[in-house]
């Protein structure tokens, strides 16, 4: 009997890689999205919530694929993602793109997961996590907090508040990461910089790059 497996061995791509152990993963996310649209219709809260929840859902099960799955497998996984976020934003769920700015962060994202898995995935997946911890923390307490209580900076669309409660969690996620006080230090400082300056939703994209980059030098 010819399988996906095989199939794909055949083809010679992702010869080796347990489709059936993706699958477990890959599975929550489209249960997540849907479930996160019937709740959108069936409740009065902020479509920033949904998103973030989303994303938060996300990273989670990323995080915890990158324990069980090998380098081709986290790759492959990544670009089921990427191209699942591009089906949901083409088909405009209101969870996932209903919010006031126009953003694509779920796609962001989803590149981000990509690129540091290509870039870091074979060294250590503990770059790749620094990098989904950053949008799963700091980057989400940012968001729901400066956009409640934060006086906003319309040039910026932040708040002064949402930035100093990034800086405070970008500060211990990376303390937990590199135990080096100076160090998490300069990576909480270059952040809150890069989360600050980053407009519709490309945040998502920079904030993986440049913090698992950045504790990749600081430890070569």
């Amino acid at each position: 009997m010819i399988t996906f497996n095989t199939l794909s061995c055949f083809l010679g791509m992702w010869c080796g890689v347990n489709f059936d152990l993706v699958a477990v993963f890959l599975f929550p996310f489209a249960l997540l999205v849907f479930l996160i649209e019937f709740l959108d219709t069936k409740t009065s809260w902020h479509r920033e919530i949904y998103r973030k929840i989303i994303h938060v859902t996300a990273g989670l099960i990323i995080i915890s694929a990158t324990y069980y799955l090998g380098y081709q497998e986290i790759l492959f996984f990544a670009l089921a993602l990427l191209c699942g976020s591009i089906l949901f934003e083409l088909i405009t769920f209101r969870s996932m793109s209903g919010v006031s700015r126009k953003s694509h962060g779920s796609i962001y994202f989803a590149v981000a997961f990509l690129l540091v898995t290509l870039f870091f995935g074979q060294i250590n997946n503990e770059f790749v996590r620094f990098g989904i911890w950053l949008l799963i923390v700091p980057d989400t307490l940012a968001a729901l907090i400066g956009s409640r209580w934060g006086k906003q900076i319309e040039s910026y669309g932040k708040s002064i508040l949402g930035s100093a409660v990034f800086f405070i969690s970008a500060l211990i996620v990376s303390y937990l990461f590199c135990t080096n006080i100076i160090l998490s230090l300069a990576l909480a400082i270059i952040l809150t910089v890069v989360e600050f300056f980053s407009k519709k939703g490309i945040d998502n994209l920079l904030l993986p790059l440049v913090g698992s980059g950045l504790l990749y030098i600081f430890f070569i």
